[in-house]
């Protein structure tokens, strides 16, 4: 009811914390709930202000034990076509995943929540072809020719 109030999601008349990246960390769930509902009852601007809490958590939220849970209930409560949440996950998962491979909470997640594995398989392939096609110290500062998708010619100065 705060949104419809306020506009927020955060009662900000409290107080948050001192340190807010724990504040946030600690609501991860709750932002992903906050924006499941927003999506299944259609309140845009609510799915907007959760899904922008949701990423400045995420920034920290990582590392947190709250990494896990959240995973599953972005996956489990929003359809399959919404990526938002899903978007900002694997991209943060993708850019610390040697940290957290490590963690066996991490790795009972992976399997059992596939699409996500799935989701971070496509992200760290698509920044690693971003790496081959793009390098600045060739001439050009492009190399088609590793792409399977290269046209026939590599322009090259």
């Amino acid at each position: 009811m705060l949104f419809f109030y306020h506009g927020d999601i955060v009662n900000n008349e409290e107080g948050l914390a001192k340190d807010k990246a724990a504040v946030h960390e600690a609501n991860l769930v709750l932002y992903a709930k906050i924006y499941a509902i927003a999506e299944k009852y259609n309140v845009t601007g609510m799915k907007d202000v959760a899904q922008d809490y949701f990423t400045r958590a995420m920034k920290y939220g990582w590392a947190s034990e709250f990494f896990a849970p959240t995973i599953e209930v972005v996956y489990a409560s929003v359809p399959e076509t919404v990526r938002g949440l899903k978007d900002v996950s694997t991209k943060a998962a993708t850019e610390h995943r040697r940290p957290l491979l490590k963690r066996p909470v991490v790795q009972v997640l992976l399997k059992e929540v596939p699409d996500f594995a799935f989701d971070m398989l496509m992200c760290i392939r698509d920044q690693e072809e971003a790496k081959e096609t793009h390098d600045p110290t060739k001439p050009g500062g492009f190399d088609f020719s590793k792409s399977p998708t290269s046209p026939v010619f590599v322009w090259k100065k």
